[in-house]
């Protein structure tokens, strides 16, 4: 989690040490009663982080996805504390959807003076990150950094093999260990699991798909 934080934060955010604050049931997650993963962490600094993985789509995301940082800003809040600066919240959305028109895989969003485009007039209080994994393209022989093997890590798990590992990932004990990790939690049953899902979400944006073309 440091490693995959640390990949889409700007350097003078690095983190060093994490404390989750949200447990989450996986045991929900992988049978498909949620289509979305939420973790909330603090770092050794007393920044906020709130991590959430959304599968399904959701055309209002943006709203739900402001709505949570907000929360989390007012919650480090009381009556007596009204005044008192909170800690940064860095909010990281990784969506299997397209929302933004941006090309990009990776975007960053942030109070900035309209004029100066600086962000240094006003306290630091949040920043909004989001990844649109159907928008990164790149191949093995592209990857030049933590935030690509990552993004590759993403879009190509069920192909990796701990033992068949391309360069550009096992030379990262991170994306190694994630990928252990995997291979340890998941038996035959839970892998015929996750298959039958993997399907009936293709088949789900396929009938979403036609759908949209019949009423153009």
């Amino acid at each position: 989690l440091i490693s995959l934080i640390n990949s889409i934060i700007s350097e003078k955010d690095k983190i060093t040490n994490i404390i989750l604050r949200t447990p989450y049931n996986l045991a929900d997650y992988q049978s498909g009663k949620i289509s979305f993963l939420d973790v909330k962490a603090e770092d050794e600094k007393g920044k906020w982080f709130n991590i959430l993985i959304q599968v399904g789509e959701d055309l209002y995301f943006d709203n739900r996805s402001i709505h949570y940082i907000a929360k989390m800003i007012t919650d480090q809040l009381s009556e007596r504390m009204m005044f008192k600066r909170p800690n940064k919240t860095i909010s990281i959305n990784i969506l299997d959807f397209n929302i933004l028109e941006s090309i990009d895989f990776h975007n960053t969003y942030k109070i900035l003076n309209e004029k100066t485009l600086k962000d240094v007039d006003l306290p630091k209080l949040f920043e909004i990150h989001y990844i649109e994994l159907q928008k990164f393209k790149k191949d093995y022989k592209d990857i030049v950094n933590s935030l690509d093997r990552w993004m590759t890590f993403f879009t190509k798990a069920n192909e990796l093999d701990e033992k068949h590992l391309p360069k550009q990932l096992s030379n990262d004990p991170h994306i190694v260990k994630a990928i252990n990790t995997i291979d340890r939690m998941f038996d035959e049953e839970e892998r015929s699991v996750y298959a039958d899902r993997l399907q009936q979400q293709k088949d789900f944006e396929s009938k979403i798909d036609s759908s949209n073309k019949k009423t153009r």
